[in-house]
């Protein structure tokens, strides 16, 4: 229906090739919107809708020239792939192209976020595990190769780097050289845990910023360390998590900061005021 109301109002339509069912319109303007379903994009819901599915946003992200994770395919739980007549596209078939790009790959959820269900796997037997657990949450599983990027974390104290973390210490060699060892600075003290960061006599306090599902954990740690703290948003996953945190502050007598800088925005407060 869409392609054909299009042309007399001077728009394009995409249509994603495989099931037919997502899309983009482009305006005369230039402007985009998005569908997916019977979702069309009012109030941006359209927009929202794609965003949420990993394998349609790299469709489009792709589409529009930006560069994408490589090697990204869905697979399908049985009972979706029954119900959608897919084949080829199960759990077996996403073991066969995981050991067609290589081992390790990157098994998620195609939608969710925070990286809940996210697992690097080196074999068979891990990528059967990670599937499993997948379909526990989502019918469509993301297979994708691993993309290796410089989001390590550094301790800076009088404005030199004395501390690296990161759990992929394959990361380190190359980065100390480069920046340390080849410009003749002192080199920083690589850790692969961060447990053991934290038992760093000249490390005073700690930015938390590690993956969302990280932060009340390694808050704790920190904050059983006597590291005062600044936790990114969102602090906690839970109650239970939140609560355990003020515990441990008030146990270990240290300073927890909660990075919600929103709640000083005018417009938060003008909200907050209004519904008191």
């Amino acid at each position: 229906m869409l392609q054909k109301i299009a042309p007399r109002i001077g728009a394009s339509i995409f249509l994603e090739p495989e099931w037919g069912i997502a899309g983009q319109i482009t305006f005369k303007s230039g402007n985009k919107s998005y569908f997916r379903y019977n979702t069309v994009d009012l109030n941006p819901v359209g927009s929202s809708d794609i965003a949420k599915d990993k394998d349609y946003s790299n469709l489009f992200m792709k589409r529009m020239g930006y560069q994408i994770v490589p090697g990204s395919k869905t697979f399908f739980s049985d009972n979706w792939a029954a119900a959608i007549r897919a084949k080829n596209r199960t759990m077996p078939d996403a073991c066969l192209y995981a050991k067609k790009i290589g081992f390790p790959v990157v098994v998620k959820p195609n939608s969710g976020s925070q990286g809940s269900g996210v697992a690097v796997v080196q074999n068979k037997q891990e990528m059967v595990r990670a599937l499993r657990l997948v379909f526990k949450q989502d019918r469509v599983a993301l297979v994708q190769k691993p993309v290796r990027g410089k989001d390590y974390r550094i301790v800076v104290l009088d404005d030199k780097v004395i501390a690296l973390c990161d759990v992929d210490t394959n990361l380190f060699p190359d980065r100390v050289k480069k920046h340390y060892k080849d410009k003749g600075l002192r080199e920083p003290q690589c850790y692969q845990d961060l447990r053991k960061l934290f038992e760093n006599k000249d490390i005073d306090a700690v930015s938390v910023v590690t993956p969302n599902h990280w932060h009340a954990l390694a808050s704790i740690w920190a904050i059983q360390a006597g590291k005062h703290v600044s936790v990114e948003k969102p602090c906690c996953h839970n109650i239970f998590e939140g609560k355990k945190l003020v515990e441990a502050a008030r146990k270990y007598k240290v300073i927890v900061q909660d990075g919600a800088e929103q709640r000083s925005n005018p417009c938060a407060i003008t909200m907050a005021e209004y519904l008191k």
